[in-house]
């Protein structure tokens, strides 16, 4: 547990934030934005709403550059890729959890992109949690390093965001639609035949 903040002249101190949750929070992160690389990918070798893929392909690309910065920092905090945290396994569960849900063919975009949005929602956080304790970080080369990947990657996070959970809304209004125009057809045609 964090030691409570000293007071020195009246003023609190910053907080140290402890360097092995530091190389444990980075683990973390980079398995979540490996897992988000996986989604992506299913995402577009699945997908049947074409005018979604050139989206999904920039984000992908993104997505593998942030892989790349989150190695770099955790291996700069003195962490290694090849070592999993606790919390980076229970991250590549998760996503390895999402990708294994099948769904008919009807939910495949519609489920895909979901996953999405659970997955860049809690990258989102990361990055957030993460300009947090950089504020803090003892080490200056690991802190100018990590300030400089937040730069990069904070608009880009919440783009995905917003963008996966419109795309949802919208895939889901589509779904509601045609259920609707489904229902409608099927009544028709049980008129016709009353008809008969």
């Amino acid at each position: 547990m964090a030691k409570p903040a000293s007071h020195k002249n009246g003023y609190r101190e910053a907080q140290q934030p402890n360097h092995s949750r530091i190389v444990e929070f980075l683990s973390q992160m980079l398995a979540v934005e490996k897992g988000g690389v996986m989604l992506y990918e299913k995402a577009l070798r699945e997908l049947s709403e074409e005018d979604l893929r050139g989206q999904l392909e920039e984000f992908l690309e993104q997505t593998e550059r942030h892989v790349e910065l989150c190695q770099e920092m955790l291996e700069r905090a003195g962490g290694s890729g090849d070592e999993s945290s606790p919390a980076a396994e229970a991250a590549q569960q998760k996503a390895e959890g999402l990708i294994s849900v099948e769904v008919t063919e009807e939910l495949v975009d519609f489920n895909n992109i979901e996953n999405l949005v659970l997955a860049e929602t809690k990258d989102n956080w990361n990055w957030e949690r993460l300009a947090e304790f950089a504020k803090n970080i003892k080490d200056r080369e690991l802190r100018s390093m990590v300030r400089r990947a937040i730069r990069e990657v904070a608009r880009q996070e919440r783009k995905h965001v917003d963008w996966n959970s419109k795309t949802l809304t919208k895939l889901a209004n589509q779904m509601m639609m045609e259920d609707e125009d489904r229902e409608e057809a099927y009544e028709d045609d049980e008129a016709v035949e009353r008809m008969r």
